[in-house]
């Protein structure tokens, strides 16, 4: 296995799932140290099945991001591989989903383009928009950093990253049905407010939930 090889890994998921799960409603990726909140994230797709969404591309988006050409950077691209100053927007590949036909656009269009741009996300973004798929960006799915550990966090969050140890730890609090009364009322949505502007509206980065997040 090899970061080189994260492009490779994307088309044969995708192709994997055109071929056994062509009836899928939805399809995520996820690194192995991204915590998924399942039970709002079923509820939040539960509610686009409903209305039948196509071309679905949601996560946390990258818009305009330039090619990392510092030789020294993992993500180093030459110019020989990407020659433009700006990829297409594409979401970060920690944690995205996509509806089942994006899927088969996307490896429609990953075989007329070059696979060998070994950054799987913008690889992606680059197929997605050959095809006219537009990504959409979520708040609740998290940037590089942790999300703060708070029941009014753990309402609504979808996705924190960089989670090894503390897993098990998170989902026994993230679940927690006491979650859902903290909000509750006039009073507790009120105090949520407050909790998530304290939380996500700092003058330094957290690269978690965005500031309009507490709104």
């Amino acid at each position: 296995d090899s970061f080189y090889n994260l492009t490779l890994k994307l088309l044969l998921q995708f192709s994997w799932a055109n071929s056994f799960c062509p009836h899928a409603k939805f399809l995520m990726t996820a690194d192995d140290d991204i915590f998924i909140h399942m039970p709002n994230l079923i509820k939040y797709l539960q509610s686009l099945e409903k209305i039948g969404v196509q071309d679905f591309w949601i996560g946390r988006v990258h818009r305009g991001a330039p090619p990392v050409r510092d030789k020294r950077s993992k993500y180093y691209v030459p110019y020989e591989m990407y020659q433009w100053p700006a990829y297409p927007d594409y979401t970060a590949g920690a944690a995205y989903v996509i509806s089942g036909d994006v899927a088969a656009k996307v490896y429609e269009a990953s075989q007329t383009l070059n696979s060998s741009l070994y950054i799987d996300d913008v690889f992606m973004g680059l197929c997605a928009n050959k095809m006219g798929i537009v990504p959409q960006h979520h708040v609740f799915f998290s940037g590089e950093g942790k999300t703060p550990y708070h029941p009014c966090i753990y309402d609504k969050m979808m996705t924190s990253h960089g989670h090894v140890q503390d897993l098990q730890d998170l989902w026994r609090d993230a679940t927690d049905p006491k979650v859902k009364t903290i909000s509750k009322g006039f009073f507790g949505q009120i105090y949520c407010r407050i909790i998530k502007i304290v939380l996500l509206c700092r003058l330094t980065s957290l690269n978690t939930y965005p500031c309009r997040a507490a709104f």
